[in-house]
C-alpha cells in the first residue's frame, strides 16, 4: 500500500455500494477477510505474503469507514462533494446554536439582579455574623426545665438525699428463700408433702430398676440352663423362656430393646437381640 489510503478508496476495495449500511459493510468486510485469510495458503509462501498484506489493507478500509460512519452518522460513497457540503452546513447549524445558547444565558444572567448577587458572592467572602443573643423566653423555658429535672430526681431518689439508718442485726434474704418462706408459712404441710413426693418419685425408680433387673436375671438363667429357640419355635417355646412380652404389634414380640418376630402360622422367623435385654437363641 504505497499509495494513500482514503474513504473512497475503501468504499471500493471492500465493494459496497450506495445505499448499503454500516452492517452491509461489515458483511463485505468479514466475506473478504475469510477469502484473504494467509491460513488458506499453507504451502505457498509468496500467497501467504500477499494474503498477508490484502488481510491488512481490508482491516484499515473498514477502520476508514467505521470512523466516518460515527464522526458524520452516514456511509461514505461516489457522491462526496455533495454529502461534505451538506456536513458543512450542519455543522455550521449546531455552532450557531451553541453560541445563540451561551448568548441567551449570558444575557439571563445579566438581567436577573439575584443572578448577579449570587455570582458576586461566589467571589466575594460573606463576614461572619456575631450569635444571637438568648430572649426572655428562652431563659424562663431553660429554668422550668432545670426546675422539673430537679423535682424529678428528688421524687425518685429520696434515699439519697435523706439516708435511714439499717439495723445490723437484719440480713438480706435471697428472693427464692424468702418466696420459700412465705409459702411454708401459709401451708404448714407443704414442706412434708414436698418430701413424701420425692421419696415417692424413688421408691417408683426404685422398683422399675428391680423389674428391669430380675427380667435381665431371668433370662440369664434361661440362657445358661440351655432354654433357647431357633427359627421355627412356636409362640409357647418363646413364652415359656422369656415370658408374656413387654408388648407386640402383630408378629412381632417385645422384650425391651430385643424383638423377635412370627409368621403366619406363628413360628419363629427373625429376631433382634439388644446387650439390654439379651435373647435365649440358638442356631441350628
Amino acid at each position: 500500500m504505497s499509495e494513500q489510503l482514503t474513504v473512497q478508496k475503501a468504499v471500493e476495495i471492500l465493494g459496497i455500494s450506495e445505499g448499503d449500511s454500516l452492517d452491509d459493510a461489515k458483511r463485505a468486510y468479514k466475506r473478504q477477510m475469510h477469502r484473504f485469510h494467509p491460513d488458506r495458503f499453507p504451502n505457498d509462501v509468496n500467497a501467504q505474503k500477499q494474503a498477508a498484506s490484502k488481510f491488512s489493507q481490508l482491516k484499515k478500509c473498514y477502520q476508514l469507514i467505521e470512523e466516518h460512519f460515527n464522526m458524520y452518522g452516514e456511509m461514505p460513497f461516489q457522491d462526496d462533494d455533495k454529502n461534505a457540503e451538506q456536513r458543512k452546513r450542519r455543522e455550521r447549524s449546531k455552532k450557531d446554536q451553541a453560541e445563540e445558547n451561551f448568548l441567551q444565558q449570558s444575557s439571563t444572567l445579566l438581567k436577573d439582579p439575584e443572578l448577579r448577587t449570587v455570582a458576586r458572592r461566589q467571589h466575594k467572602p460573606v463576614a461572619p455574623q456575631p450569635p444571637a443573643k438568648p430572649s426572655r423566653a428562652g431563659k424562663a423555658a431553660a429554668l422550668l426545665c432545670i426546675a422539673g429535672l430537679a423535682g424529678y430526681f428528688a421524687l425518685n431518689h429520696s434515699h439519697l438525699l435523706f439516708p435511714q439508718e439499717v439495723d445490723p442485726s437484719v440480713t438480706e434474704i435471697d428472693s427464692t428463700e424468702l418466696d420459700y418462706r412465705v409459702s411454708i408459712q401459709l401451708d404448714p404441710n407443704a414442706e412434708k408433702a414436698e418430701e413424701m413426693s420425692l421419696s415417692d418419685q424413688l421408691i417408683q425408680e426404685e422398683l422399675k430398676a428391680k423389674a428391669v433387673l430380675s427380667k435381665f436375671n431371668a433370662n440369664a438363667a434361661n440362657t445358661q440352663s440351655n432354654k433357647t429357640f431357633t427359627y421355627g419355635s412356636s409362640y409357647s417355646e418363646v413364652a415359656e423362656i422369656h415370658g408374656p412380652p413387654d408388648h407386640s404389634d402383630q408378629k412381632t414380640w417385645y422384650y425391651n430393646s430385643s424383638k423377635v418376630v412370627f409368621d403366619n402360622e406363628g413360628h419363629v422367623i427373625d429376631w433382634t437381640s439388644d446387650p439390654s435385654y439379651p435373647l435365649a437363641i440358638r442356631l441350628k
